[in-house]
């Protein structure tokens, strides 16, 4: 009988932890839909010359194509590196309207964020492919997260 009220906090944290990743759509809240930020947070740490911690959370962002969200890349304070740029993975495309720079930078610091534009009309549901790069003195690191476009 002892297990019943342990069962008990088991079901009502499983089930907070579903209602908090599956969010009511605005437009079923009765609100109208409102453009989100995807957070994708960057952290990178540096043992003299080497990379030697690449933390991205998430790993693989999702974004809705019908909700206008877009990612907002944020490398974080405690990282080593003054930034890293961000890329379009070689042979995938890029879903957002205005496509990164060769040199498309985000700059260390939460202040500092990089969103990219909204989610273009003709995007592909899927996974897209892109690169962090990150520097440690001589050594390039190249990390290669994903994004996933839902409807």
């Amino acid at each position: 009988m002892r297990r019943l009220p342990l069962l008990l906090s088991v079901i009502a944290v499983v089930g907070l932890a579903l209602t908090f990743n599956f969010p009511t759509p605005a437009s079923e809240a009765g609100a109208s839909p409102a453009m989100q930020n995807r957070p994708i947070n960057m952290t990178i740490g540096c043992a003299g010359d080497d990379v030697d911690e690449v933390r991205i959370v998430p790993w693989t962002v999702r974004l809705s194509k019908r909700g206008g969200e877009r990612a907002t890349f944020r490398l974080q304070q405690a990282s080593d590196v003054e930034f890293v740029i961000i890329q379009v993975k070689s042979g995938s495309s890029w879903p957002f309207e205005t496509p990164p720079t060769p040199d498309f930078r985000v700059p260390r610091g939460g202040g500092n964020a990089v969103t990219t534009g909204a989610i273009l009309s003709n995007a592909q549901e899927g996974t897209y492919f892109y690169n962090i790069v990150a520097v440690c003195g001589s050594d390039e690191t190249v990390v290669d997260p994903r994004m996933r476009i839902d409807p």
